[in-house]
């Protein structure tokens, strides 16, 4: 997807991919209280891990579809995305009733808002996806598979994941499975500053559009920290700050 943005459009589509973000953990924060009911029907249908092999792109414009929703409602069209707000109605109509675990009322829609969960979750620490993630685990990087792990565990029922397992089990390596225990503890990979969490989702977002094509890092500054407030203005100079953290998020070394 490559359209020609300008710095207020960027700015709204921006605000919109934050509102559906923060209206989206509400939704899945609901779902997430009614683990127990839930869990049952999970059981009989299996994990949401291999949900995470799926290209990012192709899994949200499937789970997009099945919530009856259009992505323009949150990209829209340069040309008129200025005066354009995210529409959370049909969001709110799949979470209007607790899911039933002994009905047929649950649907894939489950599994998939939990694996969109974790994608987002991903993007928000390590401005990647959990499809990319396996990916460098499924060629060697192991660094890739606990970072992912650090995301939701569950992707060890990934096939990349699971092969990885088999392999460290013949191979009797320890090494894998001590630092493996400490992703699932939380102790190793550190989670990144949640605070700029927003900042890690959308340029990752705004670069996976090329909607930051031909903008300057000034006016990326300007866009985070002096519209969108996303960066604090407590250092001497925090449009420096901010581009080496981008510089950070985008380096590959990083990721």
């Amino acid at each position: 997807m490559n359209r020609q943005y300008t710095q207020d459009q960027i700015v709204q589509l921006c605000r919109n991919m934050l509102a559906m973000s923060d209206e989206y953990d509400k939704r899945v924060n609901t779902l997430n209280s009614l683990n127990a009911e839930v869990l049952p029907w999970v059981q009989q249908v299996g994990s949401w891990g291999w949900l995470y092999t799926k290209p990012f792109d192709e899994f949200s414009a499937k789970l997009f579809a099945m919530m009856g929703m259009n992505p323009d409602q949150i990209f829209g069209d340069p040309g008129g995305l200025s005066g354009q707000t995210f529409d959370i109605e049909a969001l709110e109509a799949q979470y209007e009733e607790p899911p039933d675990p002994h009905g047929i009322r649950l649907t894939l829609s489950v599994p998939m808002t939990l694996a969109m969960q974790g994608h987002v979750r991903a993007m928000d620490m390590f401005n990647q996806t959990m499809d990319e993630l396996l990916l460098q685990a499924a060629n060697g990087d192991d660094k890739a598979l606990f970072k992912a792990v650090l995301v939701d565990p569950v992707v060890l029922t990934a096939f990349p994941a699971q092969s990885r397992f088999i392999q460290a089990a013949l191979m009797k390596d320890d090494s894998f499975f001590q630092s493996l225990a400490k992703a699932l503890t939380h102790k190793k990979p550190i989670r990144p500053a949640k605070k700029y969490d927003p900042i890690r989702f959308l340029i990752g977002s705004l670069d996976s559009l090329q909607a930051l094509d031909g903008v300057t890092q000034d006016e990326i500054c300007r866009i985070f920290i002096d519209e969108l407030g996303l960066y604090p203005h407590d250092s001497g100079d925090p449009y420096a700050g901010l581009k080496k953290f981008i510089q950070n998020i985008r380096s590959p070394e990083k990721k």
